[in-house]
């Protein structure tokens, strides 16, 4: 196992390396840990506390075709000679619902009599016969009632479906109410806004002309202070 023969340092030069007699007791006291009879068959063995890995379980005629598929590859490592689709085991049998009189007939031996080959395909084609009928009641069922609960599965889905464009028209008329709110108090401040622009307006050109008489008057006296001089 990777555990007991593999160390990961975390501070390689600060923290001194461990003397022997410190490894073997670790090394020790982590195969009293774990299971010793595992450990001693497989060194590998993962660790007790690890949950084991799913094994699946597939159904019988799955499970035919893998073992078939499976036993294939190991009689041909090299894939030289492909499986077909016939070596795989059938899930169907489709000769149930194909005329048995035919194949019967000439599959009887020649030493029987012909009434008792017609008599052994009677009995099978009655048995077919049976079989269909109950297939067709159980497609009928099915025809009838499925219908049924497809219909009542479509109008749960409709309901839905309606609670959820009731839910869009609520939020369009939510966002619509909401910007005509805005809009509306937005018209309500806009005199007053352009009240404050044009104030502002006002203020800055009137800044504006004190700095200019400032700036006047500055170089009327700097004027009377040269002439002075």
């Amino acid at each position: 196992m990777a555990l007991l023969s593999t160390a990961h340092d975390s501070l390689p030069y600060i923290d001194r390396a461990p003397s022997p007699s410190s490894l073997s007791t670790a090394r020790a006291l982590i195969a009293a840990d774990l299971d010793p009879a595992a450990h001693a068959s497989s060194p590998s063995a993962l660790h007790p506390s690890l949950p084991l890995a799913h094994e699946p379980h597939f159904p019988p005629l799955t499970q035919a075709a893998l073992d078939t598929l499976a036993q294939h590859q190991r009689d041909n490592p090299n894939n030289k000679d492909p499986l077909t689709a016939a070596a795989l085991p059938k899930g169907i049998d489709l000769t149930r619902y194909q005329d048995p009189g035919a194949a019967l007939l000439s599959s009887t031996d020649s030493s029987s009599s012909p009434r008792t080959a017609h008599l052994a395909a009677l009995r099978q084609a009655h048995t077919a016969l049976a079989h269909l009928h109950s297939r067709r009641l159980s497609l009928a069922a099915l025809a009838r009632f499925g219908a049924n609960a497809h219909l009542v599965a479509n109008a749960q889905l409709e309901a839905e479906l309606r609670a959820l464009e009731a839910e869009v028209a609520s939020a369009a008329a939510q966002l619509a109410g909401t910007e005509e709110g805005r809009r509306r108090e937005q018209e309500a401040r806009a005199g007053e806004v352009r009240g404050l622009e044009e104030g502002w307006r006002v203020g800055v050109g009137r800044v504006l002309e004190v700095e200019a008489a400032a700036e006047g008057v500055r170089g009327e006296i700097l004027a009377g202070r040269r002439g002075g001089g």
